[in-house]
């Protein structure tokens, strides 16, 4: 199981699969993406893959630049 996952492909339909998504199970999923592709990215199959195993998603296209820092505990 891992923390980050940064989506590839832009969170096209065969960027994640539900096999590898169940294997890694990301708690976060980051998107790079850019607002109004004509590409149609990240598509709702991507989406919806990463949302049933329960990752919190964060896409560039809707929350702008992600910072992600270490806590120190």
């Amino acid at each position: 199981e891992i923390d980050i996952l940064k989506v590839g492909h832009h969170g096209s339909r065969t960027s994640t699969t539900t096999e590898f998504l169940n294997q890694i199970k990301p708690k976060i999923a980051l998107i790079s993406v850019g607002k109004d592709n004509k590409y149609g990215h990240p598509t709702e199959d991507a989406l919806s893959r990463l949302t049933n195993i329960g990752s919190k998603i964060y896409r560039t296209d809707e929350d702008e630049t992600i910072l992600i820092t270490e806590q120190k505990e």
